[in-house]
């Protein structure tokens, strides 16, 4: 689900959620759950600390 290019919706999709994750991994104190079930997926990204 994190893989570049991974879509569930179609070609030239798949690119959001990849660069979230890159940005929440350069930045101390991020961190991104993602909760899938069958009919939908969630994504929070949060912040701790300063």
């Amino acid at each position: 689900m994190l893989e570049t290019g991974y879509s569930t919706k179609g070609s030239n999709r798949g690119l959001g959620r990849t660069n979230v994750r890159n940005l929440v991994d350069q930045q101390k104190g991020f961190y991104m759950d993602i909760e899938t079930k069958k009919d939908y997926c969630h994504n929070d990204v949060n912040c701790y600390g300063g």
